[in-house]
């Protein structure tokens, strides 16, 4: 648009972290729908999915939801996907926020294996994609959200769930 004069800050995630796969599109489907599988999983793309399934992992965990003050970043560079997440106080006065890494790049192995069509990844199917990096990343998401629960996480997520929950009571119908 020619406005590259206009910005005189760029946001990264250290200032400013997104919501729970934030701008990634998804298709509901029936379960048992193998056409429909099989013709949505050719628009699948390999990074936005393996970021997806990290990130849902984590939030599940943390058993959050859309309303969660939780953020996450997520970057895959060199065989490597990169999660980071906060869990925050409703006022933004409290934050644990940690990263962790794992290799998502198993092309040169010889261990790969299609994923089935009926296999979940963090309520994703993705027939014909790398399982060892599915798998890889899905429990990166977990462990990412237990190492928070345990560093003062749960406390700061219960809080502002009791503070959510006082508010939606409070307001009139």
């Amino acid at each position: 648009m020619g406005w590259n004069s206009r910005i005189n800050q760029v946001l990264g995630p250290n200032e400013c972290m997104y919501s729970v796969s934030q701008g990634a599109m998804a298709v509901e489907i029936r379960a048992d729908d193998d056409k429909m599988i099989e013709c949505l999983s050719k628009l699948q793309h390999m990074d936005t999915l393996l970021e997806c399934v990290a990130e849902r992992a984590l939030l599940r965990k943390l058993e959050g939801g859309c309303s969660a003050p939780v953020g996450v970043y997520t970057d895959i560079k060199e065989g490597e996907l990169h999660l980071t997440a906060a869990a925050l106080s409703l006022d933004g006065s409290e934050c644990v926020k940690m990263s962790m890494s794992t290799r998502v790049d198993f092309s040169s192995s010889s261990e790969i294996r299609e994923s089935d069509n009926r296999q979940a990844y963090s309520s994703i199917v993705a027939p014909g994609k790398c399982s060892e990096a599915l798998k890889a990343v899905e429990d990166l998401g977990t462990d990412l959200a237990i190492k928070i629960l345990e560093n003062g996480g749960r406390e700061i997520l219960e809080a502002a769930h009791e503070e959510n929950k006082q508010n939606v009571q409070q307001k009139p119908l």
